[in-house]
């Protein structure tokens, strides 16, 4: 049996905190004839609280029929909403960057935030494959 988890993470270039109380992930599991599954994940700061992920397992759950045949719920959509803060100093603009990773195998992933001037940059560990990546600057 293999094991895969995914994660979705979020940065910022200003050097904002992550308000874990009002942070939420967000993950719908869904079956090859379109049945729901929906759950909330444990947002977790991470980077000294400069960032925020959320592992989730790809296949949320697997249920069985009276005959034994199993229905599998996989990932089908999710987000990750991170409530940020900055005490003190004020900046008329602010740089997001998300990214999710899926993993390949038996591999769990793990993410590293780099500050450098203005930019975030967000990798994942080995046999952790980036599927999307995304910057909003406000």
């Amino acid at each position: 049996m293999f094991s895969h988890t995914d994660m979705m993470a979020i940065g910022n270039t200003e050097s904002y905190y992550l308000n874990t109380s009002a942070s939420s992930a967000y993950v719908s599991y869904r079956t090859s004839t379109g049945i729901l599954y929906q759950t909330y994940k444990t947002v977790t700061a991470i980077n000294s609280g400069l960032g925020a992920k959320a592992t989730f397992p790809v296949i949320g759950k697997t249920t069985y029929d009276n005959l034994g045949n199993p229905t599998v719920y996989t990932v089908n959509r999710g987000y990750l909403k991170a409530s940020v803060y900055r005490e003190g100093h004020y900046y008329n603009n602010l740089g997001m960057t998300g990214a999710y990773g899926h993993s390949q195998i038996t591999a769990t992933p793990s993410v590293s935030l780099s500050l450098s001037g203005v930019s975030v940059t967000i990798t994942f560990s080995a046999s952790v494959t980036k599927l999307g990546e995304a910057s909003a600057y406000l």
